[in-house]
């Protein structure tokens, strides 16, 4: 228990923008990727979710964006 609260802590000095909550928490976006080298195509990129529970984290962020 104490190395999960030492995580959350640790997360929350460093990155406090990516704290939701106790239980979950997301990483950083990914860089931008183009479905094709040329011409129409959408781009997209993703973020990890890292829970400590056994809850899924799709309920807390959003983990793929795509324009």
């Amino acid at each position: 228990m104490k190395s999960k609260t030492l995580l959350l802590l640790l997360v929350a000095v460093i990155a406090p923008q990516l704290v939701l909550s106790q239980s979950c928490f997301a990483t950083t976006w990914s860089t931008w990727a183009c479905s094709v080298t040329c011409g129409n195509g959408t781009y997209s990129r993703t973020r990890n979710c890292i829970t400590n529970t056994t809850a899924s984290c799709s309920s807390c962020w959003e983990t793929s964006y795509t324009a």
